[in-house]
């Protein structure tokens, strides 16, 4: 049997221009762009990359490389920052998981740093934040009603620094999933990250986050790496699989959570017991059917991050009347805003704010055109409706529809 290095030489070998091309396009779509150099270069193999493609994997991950660099910088300030305050924090998905888990962290991209404090060290933890230097949005959450948001955290930016998001619970709130806060503190452990202490989840629960966040929260809109951070889980720190099994459907996630663990172990070779992994395909094949094409076919190569099935659900999570959530759907509130595109903006109708109005409106009838002139938008929509049902505490989206 070949091993990786033959068969990656094989297929770089017959690799024209125009695949290299589509190669990273879809690579970059699903955050796997620094994964691919790296492997490159570990057997290698840049010689049969064309000159052009080598050119552009190297620039991006040397950015890469200097962004984490920055990034490691920015951890241990926070987390010496939280350890002197006397608060317990624990480092949620990419923030663990880039240092603790993979070889070489610069392979795993991310957006922001998650950080898990206590709900009654929120307001501490927040002022320590803002006396190291990051701040809320002018216009967004600001420290007091904190607490009252749905998300049950808030974003916070530094000029020049990696955003920073502090949550108290491990989902939001409204989800209404059946996750013990003070149990997850429980089973959590004092651990070090980057020289710096803190503490770190159980691998039940940490696993079980990782999964929930990428299919619950983003509903699969996610890229592939995401199922390589599930088999990193996995290999660094092992869970008890009869534990897993169990808290999967205390919390209510069984279904949800097993379609993507199986999808790690199909797509990125998680290492799941045989039995287990055995019994989640059987049971859950269909669904893994729907997420795989989702992931590898459409959400790549969408025009735009808009999802008609988060349209509707955005819609029909509204409270106030139906114009009232029409205009607030169409034109969000500044600090909706604010997070949908990281960066703040003035309140108000200014300009930015306008542009950014009228990206959403345009995205939104691209979405419902697509919807009605093509059949694989119809697909996805139903392939999307069929994953919501996965989740046994969300309701069901096709009796609102």
């Amino acid at each position: 049997m070949p091993d990786q290095c033959d068969v990656l030489t094989q297929r770089l070998d017959r690799a024209q221009a125009g695949d290299w091309d589509a190669l990273l396009q879809w690579t970059r779509r699903q955050n796997l762009t620094y994964r691919l150099w790296r492997t490159i270069v570990q057997h290698r193999l840049q010689h049969l990359v064309p000159e052009a493609a080598r050119q552009t994997l190297r620039q991006a991950s040397l950015y890469s490389i200097a962004e984490d660099q920055r990034r490691q910088g920015d951890i241990r300030t926070i987390l010496d920052a939280l350890h002197q305050a006397h608060i317990d924090v624990i480092p949620l998905k990419g923030a663990y998981l880039a240092y603790a888990a993979y070889k070489d962290s610069w392979v795993r991209p991310m957006s922001d740093l998650d950080w898990l404090v206590r709900k009654e060290d929120t307001f501490t933890a927040l002022d320590v934040m803002r006396g190291i230097g990051w701040s809320p949005p002018p216009t967004g959450p600001g420290f007091t009603d904190f607490m009252d948001t749905e998300d049950g955290t808030t974003p916070l930016f530094k000029d020049g620094h990696t955003a920073v998001e502090v949550h108290w619970a491990l989902e939001a709130p409204k989800s209404g999933l059946a996750i013990d806060m003070e149990d997850v503190w429980h089973r959590s452990r004092l651990d070090r990250l980057l020289g710096q202490p803190c503490r770190t989840l159980s691998p039940e629960d940490f696993l079980l986050h990782v999964c929930i966040h990428a299919g619950y929260h983003h509903r699969f809109h996610v890229g592939l790496s995401t199922l390589y951070d599930v088999a990193a889980c996995i290999r660094h720190r092992p869970p008890d699989w009869t534990v897993l099994d169990q808290r999967m459907r205390d919390w209510g996630v069984h279904q949800a959570v097993g379609t993507f663990l199986v999808l790690a172990q199909n797509l990125a070779e998680a290492p799941l017991p045989p039995e287990f992994g055995a019994r989640l395909h059987r049971e859950l094949a269909w669904a893994v059917e729907q997420a795989e094409w989702l992931m590898c076919e459409v959400y790549p190569f969408a025009t735009d991050g808009w999802s008609i099935v988060k349209l509707l659900d955005d819609f029909r999570r509204g409270k106030a009347p139906w114009p009232v959530r029409l205009w607030r759907l169409l034109m969000p509130k500044p600090e909706v805003m604010e997070q949908a595109f990281r960066q703040p903006q003035q309140a108000g109708l200014s300009r930015v704010y306008l542009s950014r109005a009228r990206d959403r409106i345009a995205s939104a009838y691209a979405a419902l055109a697509r919807l009605v002139t093509s059949s694989r938008e119809r697909r996805a929509v139903r392939a999307e409706l069929d994953l919501c049902r996965l989740y046994e505490s969300t309701p069901n989206l096709t009796d609102k529809l």
